[in-house]
């Protein structure tokens, strides 16, 4: 594996399905039919537990059984599919926590935020990711500015002189600072996953290495086109696949997040529940209802599974 390996592509910041009945707690047995389907429609890497996978919502004590099946389940696919786990926390010791909790599941790397909650200096963010390397696993950065301490020049140039470091997942929204990031992160031979839906496309053409969407939980085979498409210098096909893309994102008007991402999922017969970790809530009926009407124009590119009746789907109480 090359040191921009984990970056490369289209990676799926997959949804944690939950168990339909008693607590909501992981299920890792619950994402079978989901890695079947993103397996199918050409993917290759997957990222458990971000912000689509509620992991700050997972508590420590349960993140090793989840990862342990999810690692298995998705390694089973093909020897070639490779699976990030993030462990971001507010503090560095409650990430080397969560970094222990799954350090047997067999994971191929793992992805953490900068320290997040007090503003943090560049050398304090710099300190963060020197223990997390320490543990001798390949680190994604995952930079996501509205939730953690915002990169800076100094801090970029420091971690990446961290030999651990292969890249970063950029979801800052801001392309001139994904610009930036690219060229900081290629000098040093590191890779950059864009992670924002509108500005896709655009990273693309200014050189990132893979993708990291949400939509890609319910229409992988669409976002797999556009790297394919980009790639093969298809302009045409790309520009309407980042359109579709665009489209897609009307899900969080109806309902921001995942509690939309999981209700499309579950009444796709993918997840055996559209419930959420507390204090999330599931979507409401007339939500539901939204969210299909939305989508129908765009069943071709949507993921495929055994569509399933309101009586099928385990769903949060309302």
């Amino acid at each position: 594996m090359t040191r921009t390996d984990l970056t490369s592509g289209v990676t799926v910041p997959v949804v944690t399905p939950l168990a339909p009945d008693g607590p909501p707690r992981p299920d890792g047995a619950g994402l079978e039919r989901l890695f079947a389907a993103f397996a199918a429609a050409g993917v290759r890497r997957i990222m458990l537990l971000g912000s689509n996978g509620e992991g700050p919502l997972v508590p420590t004590p349960w993140l090793g059984p989840f990862v342990t099946d999810a690692v298995a389940a998705w390694h089973s696919l093909a020897p070639e599919n490779t699976i990030v786990v993030n462990v971001s926390a507010p503090g560095t010791a409650e990430v080397l926590l969560r970094a222990e909790a799954i350090a047997d599941a067999g994971a191929d790397g793992l992805a953490c935020t900068p320290p997040s909650y007090f503003p943090h200096r560049a050398d304090e963010v710099v300190t963060h990711f020197t223990a997390l390397t320490e543990l001798g696993r390949p680190v994604i950065i995952y930079h996501t500015p509205a939730r953690a301490t915002p990169l800076t020049e100094e801090s970029i140039t420091g971690v990446l002189e961290l030999p651990g470091i292969v890249g970063f997942k950029d979801s800052s929204g801001d392309l001139d600072q994904h610009r930036a990031l690219l060229g900081a992160a290629h000098a040093a031979g590191a890779g950059v996953a864009q992670g924002g839906e509108t500005e896709a496309l655009a990273a693309l053409r200014a050189g990132a290495d893979g993708l990291v969407l949400g939509v890609a939980n319910f229409a992988p085979a669409l976002v797999v086109e556009l790297v394919r498409a980009v790639r093969e210098g298809r302009d045409a096909d790309a520009e309407a696949a980042q359109k579709t893309i665009t489209e897609l994102t009307g899900i969080h008007r109806i309902r921001r997040g995942v509690p939309s991402v999981k209700a499309i999922l579950a009444a796709r017969g993918l997840l055996a529940t559209d419930r959420a970790l507390p204090p999330l809530i599931g979507c409401t009926d007339a939500e539901r209802d939204r969210l299909e009407e939305l989508l129908a124009p765009y069943e071709s590119v949507l993921i495929t599974g055994t569509r399933r009746s309101d009586t099928d789907v385990h769903r949060e109480p309302a």
